[in-house]
């Protein structure tokens, strides 16, 4: 019988002694992250949603799990998939981060738009019949910052039950800033908790904004502020209501003239007449709101007011 000798090649025998197969190729890093999808400005209430785009160390996509933050969620906020919730006019540049693998990018953007919030106002009347009236602040800046020819108007749609069913309408300023907000109230309609619509047309261009109103959050009256006067100046003293940015007092007459009006975020304070008031009987009150543009901040989702008269203020 012939025996069969069998011989190897080398390598073979070499690859056999070493556990045998090709070792695989190291797994790719990530070596690149960017973030885009969206430019500045936003629209306030419009369709935004960040693209991330990430390569590895092999020049290929690279499939991670970005994570998303916003420097300032109540203007901009993101989903973990990258939507954006554009929520508020900003103030200052809001900075978008996408996180990945130890690296980070970042988009900075700012918001335009119609802005609106809702809340409940408490004066002698609501306080009497134990309903807390409305309250509405509203806002607009153009896309590039622009101002508005006029005023524009603004109409506000709440739940079934508010207002019979019918809208409230105000105007808005337009601003870079927030320190022009106006706001507009009816002791005379009683606030609804639910879901509301404020709506504007600019330039052809339908803008709204939707927000909620909880109709048991309330502001109390400034009670316990106290103004006199000189003949060059006055002073007001007291302290702010519980839960307020700041107070507006006014001065007027029985033609409801207005003669002085100035937003104060701390008492004592002493100022000087625009004007030297003429000899005669003045009424005085001051509004107080749970929001003030000077702040530095964007609109909260809730503002409430209240107002409260003063004695009358006598000129000899």
């Amino acid at each position: 019988m012939k025996k069969f000798i069998l011989f190897l090649p080398l390598t073979a025998a070499l690859i056999t002694a070493c556990g045998g197969g090709l070792q695989p190729a190291p797994a790719a890093t990530l070596s690149t992250l960017t973030l885009s999808g969206v430019s500045a400005p936003l629209q306030i209430s419009g369709n935004a949603k960040l693209v991330v785009t990430a390569t590895g160390s092999d020049g290929q996509p690279f499939a991670g799990t970005p994570v998303f933050t916003s420097s300032d969620s109540n203007v901009v906020s993101v989903a973990a998939d990258g939507t954006l919730n554009v929520r508020h006019l900003s103030v200052a540049p809001v900075t978008l981060t996408v996180s990945e693998g130890g690296k980070n990018a970042t988009l900075n953007v700012t918001t335009y738009g119609l802005d609106a919030a809702g809340g409940t106002f408490s004066n002698a009347t609501t306080t009497a019949n134990g309903k807390l009236g409305s309250y509405f602040s509203v806002v607009f800046r153009n896309a590039d910052g622009s101002k508005l020819a006029a005023d524009t108007q603004v109409t506000i749609q709440g739940p079934a039950n508010f207002n019979a069913g019918a809208t409230v309408s105000g105007t808005t300023y337009a601003t870079t800033t927030l320190n022009n907000y106006d706001s507009f109230w009816n002791a005379s309609v009683p606030s609804v908790s639910g879901s509301y619509t404020a709506t504007a047309t600019v330039a052809g261009v339908v803008y709204r904004k939707s927000f909620t109103v909880d109709a048991t959050s309330a502001l109390p009256r400034p009670t316990g502020v106290n103004l006199s006067n000189t003949a060059s100046g006055f002073t007001v003293s007291g302290a702010l209501p519980t839960g307020a940015a700041n107070i507006n007092v006014v001065v007027y007459n029985d033609t409801d003239t207005l003669r002085f009006s100035s937003d104060l975020t701390s008492l004592p304070y002493s100022g000087t007449w625009n004007t030297p008031l003429p000899k005669g009987t003045y009424h005085t009150g001051t509004y107080a709101t749970s929001f003030t543009g000077t702040s530095g901040a964007a609109f909260p989702d809730q503002i409430n007011g209240s107002f409260a008269y003063f004695a009358d203020l006598v000129v000899p």
